[in-house]
């Protein structure tokens, strides 16, 4: 796959978005593949964490966008996926759930298990959809 050029307005536009979500630049290469992966680490005082994103070309050109969580420290709580329209428009994407736990039903053990069952599915859907995408293993 040849490399291609991002037009400076998308260059711009791609990275100011991801820099809402990071605490420093998130640069983007100008010239990338698309539908390649790519993994920026980013070093900030306390520690390090990684933003994830793939850039899809046209004719709907986006950045999809995933920071695993317990890499992003007190930035977040959990993980974050997302997409970034090439209108700048911000599209959240599917989730993990229950990062912290699940909510415990004290006098309804069938309800909390039924919704931790719940979770767990989700969980398992919003994997594959990373994994097929190639943010995780």
């Amino acid at each position: 796959m040849e490399l291609e050029k991002l037009s400076p307005q998308l260059y711009e536009l791609f990275s100011n978005k991801l820099k809402e979500f990071v605490t420093k630049d998130a640069p983007l290469v100008p010239e990338m593949k698309f539908n390649h992966v790519y993994s920026i680490c980013i070093k900030d005082d306390d520690d390090g964490y990684k933003i994830q994103f793939i850039i899809y070309p046209t004719p709907d050109l986006y950045l999809d966008y995933y920071i695993p969580y317990g890499e992003y420290r007190a930035h977040t709580r959990c993980s974050s996926h997302g997409r970034i329209m090439a209108t700048g428009e911000r599209i959240h994407l599917e989730n993990y759930q229950g990062e912290w736990g699940y909510k415990v039903y004290p006098d309804d053990p069938v309800r909390t298990a039924s919704e931790r069952e719940t979770m767990i599915i989700h969980n398992q859907r919003v994997s594959a959809i990373l994994r097929a995408k190639g943010f995780i293993l």
